[in-house]
């Protein structure tokens, strides 16, 4: 598949909504659009998705506002708690990488009781014993259901759910990291109320670390005093522990949080670390990036260019990580081969309309030839030219019953108006659900079945189809596990067609 021209990224925290539109030319990165929006009260409670409804219409407000079309986007991960860990590889590999992951993992207390969904990248500095390492990102798979049922009722389609702290790392790796082989940098991601720090040498993330700072989120001089802690802490460890690591620091900290002012955070850095210590703010997009100057746009949030840079692969390619369950891609391919099937169905229905009509056509010419012939040259063979004449008659005939059938099947199976009706039935569907069947009854009723990965969004997809003005009622029929696939649900709704829908 090529590489895309234009890319959306889309970053959500527990404060604010941001979005950039970035796209590839022939001179680098330009960035088309970019804005951001306050998070609705209620939406976002604790770092999770509360109330996904009210988030997903602040999003589509925001993306309406900056009269973004596309809807295809990466997105930023909404959700506590969070897992980054840089693991090293044994000497043999396992030849199941996710379960290696997952008994590394399972005795986190972080995740502990959960159902985690993760992924991982290679890093390419090996550990200080000369092991492989991977950085190892994990959440709680139901807290990425939320964020997936968000982005479909706000119209998004992702393509990819991230870890802020990477896409912000992306975004200004080329301007703010590479090439510093005689320094330790250190970036401190402010997003919200999380601070993750990581350490660069030579070019090659080193080292990472989590911290949730909710409890002094709503007193700046105590959040900042605790980053400082948090840096000194990280320095003092290099400084015993890694004795080849140097004595230089660089010391940057993106922040990403609306309550936070550039100008403090820079200056108290710089009064603890010295004048190696900086800040890159959505006011420093073209310094601390490398996407051109755009005169109409004065900020974009980090995390969002870096969520955009990703859809278009710019950047360091190996450092990504997808933690969208594979339940979800697989679903999300059904859709787009049952669309590309449906669009290809209408272009061969239109093809056959256009072909009748120029048949009809050529036989009109033909029997207007055929009288002028017959008025022209009298010396014809008047039987040759009834037998002509009867060729063409049986030809109309056949073309005319074929019309006439195929109108009767067209009549016959519109009774209700099944492309909205389909339609509408697509645009409610839920990401964490899929259906595999369709079927239609004599009185009027239509059966939904499926798969889906909870309970919960079988009931709300019955939920949002009642409200459309399609369907009297949909009732959740029947619901149990599938026994062929594990985690599956398997389901059916029973929809009664409103008569007020007939064409």
């Amino acid at each position: 598949m090529l590489n895309p021209k234009t890319a959306l990224g889309i970053d959500i925290s527990e404060h604010r909504i941001s979005a950039a539109l970035v796209k590839q030319t022939k001179n680098g990165l330009k960035l088309l659009k970019a804005g951001d929006a306050p998070i609705p009260k209620g939406a976002v409670t604790d770092g999770n998705i509360t109330n996904p409804t009210l988030l997903a219409t602040a999003v589509r407000r925001l993306l309406k506002k900056k009269k973004i079309g596309l809807r295809q986007a990466a997105v930023s991960l909404v959700a506590r708690p969070i897992l980054m860990q840089i693991v090293s590889l044994p000497e043999e590999m396992p030849g199941n990488m996710n379960q290696f992951i997952r008994s590394e993992i399972r005795h986190s207390p972080v995740l502990a009781g959960k159902e985690p969904q993760q992924d991982y990248c290679r890093l390419k500095r090996a550990s200080r014993d000369g092991m492989e390492r991977i950085l190892v990102g994990a959440t709680d798979r139901e807290k990425i259901g939320d964020l997936l049922k968000t982005l479909s009722l706000a119209g998004v389609e992702p393509t990819s759910v991230e870890l802020p702290v990477m896409s912000a790392m992306r975004a200004i790796y080329a301007n703010k990291i590479t090439n510093r082989f005689d320094t330790n940098v250190l970036v401190a991601l402010l997003h919200g109320s999380e601070i993750t720090l990581c350490v660069y040498r030579k070019d090659e993330l080193d080292f990472v670390r989590y911290v949730n700072l909710a409890d002094e989120i709503n007193d700046n001089d105590r959040y900042m005093r605790r980053c400082e802690q948090e840096i000194n802490a990280v320095i003092q460890y290099y400084d015993i522990e890694v004795a080849a690591a140097g004595d230089k620091w660089e010391i940057l900290a993106v922040v990403e949080s609306p309550v936070l002012a550039a100008g403090d955070v820079e200056f108290v850095l710089q009064k603890s670390f010295g004048r190696d210590a900086g800040v890159c703010s959505p006011q420093d997009i073209y310094t601390c990036t490398r996407i051109a100057k755009n005169e109409k746009i004065d900020a974009c949030a980090m995390t969002a260019a870096g969520l955009a840079m990703r859809g278009l692969k710019a950047g360091p390619t190996n450092f990504a990580i997808n933690l969208i369950p594979q339940e979800a891609e697989e679903a999300r391919a059904a859709k787009k081969f049952m669309l590309m099937t449906a669009n290809l169905a209408a272009v061969v229905m239109l093809f056959i309309f256009l072909i009748a009509g120029f048949v009809r056509i050529h036989l009109g010419r033909t029997q207007e030839i055929m009288e002028r012939r017959k008025q022209d040259s009298p010396k014809d063979s008047i039987e040759q030219l009834l037998s002509h004449q009867r060729r063409v008659n049986n030809q109309i005939a056949y073309l005319s019953d074929k019309k006439a059938r195929m109108a009767k099947i067209f009549k016959d199976n519109q009774t209700f108006d099944w492309p909205e009706i389909l339609d509408d039935i697509r645009k409610n569907i839920p990401t964490t659900l899929y259906i595999t069947s369709l079927s239609t009854m004599d009185t009027g009723n239509l059966v939904i079945e499926g798969n889906a990965l909870s309970f919960k969004s079988i009931h709300v997809f019955a939920e949002m189809l009642e409200r459309s003005g399609y369907f009297e009622s949909a009732i959740v029929a029947q619901t149990q596990k599938n026994p062929q696939v594990n985690g599956l649900v398997a389901y059916s709704i029973a929809c009664m067609l409103s008569p007020n829908q007939k064409m």
